[in-house]
């Protein structure tokens, strides 16, 4: 299906807002009363004190020493970042260095094991912390230096390696969707069970009158008033379902939007939760399961079911973006109205800028290619496939069980004994790494050990200064990818 300029912005216009007006209500009760921590929101809350500190405080040398390298370093990293990007730009080499063909092994390097130095990446692992990059490196491993190349000389696999029909590729992938759907679930039903257990206890320890019941002192008129989230809710579900039934109407049932709206409400309080616990938000999982739910709903309608998930993801997305800034304002006594106000537009130019994006980097290059891969995509659409009955892959069956069944575990460890989680590897970080190719994993392991090392010899230094430093690495690439795609579109050459 080919969907135009403006079939793209009503979608993305359809599913922007209802998440935000899930959150607003939920406020009192997570943020107020239960005070889950929001995590990223509370650090986002301290990292604007330390940058916006009053005129009239007293800042010692010592602190005002501290600000001044953090922009400093933000600076040079962003600048190191950005002229990676231009130069990888010009010379397409540097961004793929088959360094395993210079040392004589090319089979390596077929099934992508090359050198990606992006600094970009290099960021992200800096952030990803230690288990995540050895979980993403013990991936790989796994599946491009074990499964791939087993199931290509078996025979199993036939078709080209990059192939996601009847190549390694593909036959990895049913391996790396086995453990994604395993852990997804196994998560969410660790995170259902211990929100019972909490409820239990609160009601059984806690009176009603117990809670703060609250505002911490805003004055109603900084308040979202109930009218406004009530009748926009109502209004943004019923944009939701009918543009998406209009958009795809040949394809889909007319109730079917309607089910995955209601159904992405409910998933989105549980996303909400989640993140206010651990800072993470199963967005993964949450459109998992709304797949899972439209086999039911609609049988042996792959696109009804794709619709469904990606309804889904959006609400549980949004409103956790929301609850994070919503936590963020409660620390620093922001009004919440403006902050309503403040993702309301965000939300409805996100629409503009995301189709914007699309368009000027499908334009740009191809998609999916070695460049974008789009991972993600191809995850979606063969959990599609499995849930409305298409066959697997030759033999990957007992692989699939095999490794779905230790990435239930995964999160139950992690549960019963949390003190031992940074000892138990992730089981979304091993499969994502099973699912793109190895030159996009290494750098972000080269990110997580660069994070371990100078935690571990530089704690203090680590402390101040290493979310500055990976930010600037990420900010820089990311920034200047837009003018890279420019040039490309421009037919500006390279070498």
């Amino acid at each position: 299906i080919y969907m135009e300029w403006w079939q793209l912005f009503l979608f993305s216009f359809g599913l922007a807002f209802f998440g935000v007006f899930v959150a607003v209500p939920l406020r009192k009760q997570t943020i107020i009363r239960e005070k889950l921590p929001f995590p990223s929101g509370t650090a986002t809350a301290h990292m604007i004190k330390v940058l916006h500190t009053q005129n009239n405080k007293v800042v010692d040398y010592e602190e005002a020493r501290v600000l001044k390298v953090k922009w400093e370093l933000l600076a040079i990293t962003f600048a190191f970042s950005s002229l990676y990007a231009i130069i990888g730009y010009f010379i397409p080499i540097i961004r793929n260095i088959p360094i395993f063909t210079y040392m004589g092994w090319p089979q390596a390097t077929l099934y992508g094991w090359v050198i990606t130095p992006s600094l970009s990446y290099v960021g992200q692992g800096m952030i990803m912390g230690t288990r995540i990059g050895l979980s993403m490196l013990a991936g790989a491993l796994f599946g491009w230096g074990f499964l791939a190349p087993m199931s290509k000389i078996v025979g199993w696999a036939p078709g080209n390696i990059g192939s996601h029909e009847n190549g390694a590729t593909g036959w990895v992938m049913w391996v790396s969707l086995a453990i994604m759907i395993a852990e997804a679930f196994s998560s969410l039903g660790c995170i259902i069970v211990l929100t019972i257990i909490r409820l239990i206890k609160t009601n059984k320890y806690h009176k009603k009158t117990d809670f703060d019941d609250s505002d911490d002192g805003i004055p109603e008129l900084h308040l979202v008033p109930r009218k406004w989230w009530t009748s926009g809710l109502a209004v943004s579900v019923v944009l939701c379902a009918l543009v998406s039934w209009l958009l795809f109407m040949e394809y889909i049932n007319f109730w079917d939007p309607i089910v995955a709206t209601i159904l992405a409400l409910f998933v989105s309080i549980l996303g909400v939760r989640a993140l206010g616990e651990t800072d993470l938000n199963p967005v993964s999982g949450v459109g998992k399961v709304t797949q899972l739910v439209f086999a039911i709903v609609s049988p042996f309608n792959i696109l009804s079911n794709l619709v469904a998930g990606a309804i889904a993801e959006a609400g549980a997305q949004q409103a956790g973006d929301m609850m994070q800034d919503l936590k963020t304002g409660h620390l620093l006594h922001a009004s919440p109205r403006a902050q309503f106000y403040a993702q309301m537009i965000g939300s409805a130019f996100s629409a503009i800028f995301a189709v914007g994006a699309f368009k000027l980097y499908t334009y740009a290059w191809p998609v999916p290619s070695e460049q974008f891969q789009v991972p993600t995509a191809y995850v979606w659409l063969q959990m599609a496939r499995v849930v409305n009955g298409t066959n697997l892959a030759p033999n990957v069956i007992w692989f699939c069980l095999g490794c779905g069944l230790i990435s239930i575990i995964l999160p139950i460890l992690s549960t019963i004994h949390p003190k031992y989680t940074p000892w138990i590897p992730s089981g979304i970080a091993f499969a994502i790494a099973m699912y793109v190719t190895p030159n996009w994993t290494i750098p972000r392991v080269v990110g997580a050990l660069v994070h371990h090392f100078w935690f571990k010899y530089a704690p203090k230094e680590h402390n101040n200064y290493m979310i500055v430093v990976a930010s600037g690495f990420v900010l820089g690439e990311g920034i200047l990818s837009v003018v890279t795609a420019i040039l490309k579109t421009a037919g500006v050459p390279t070498l």
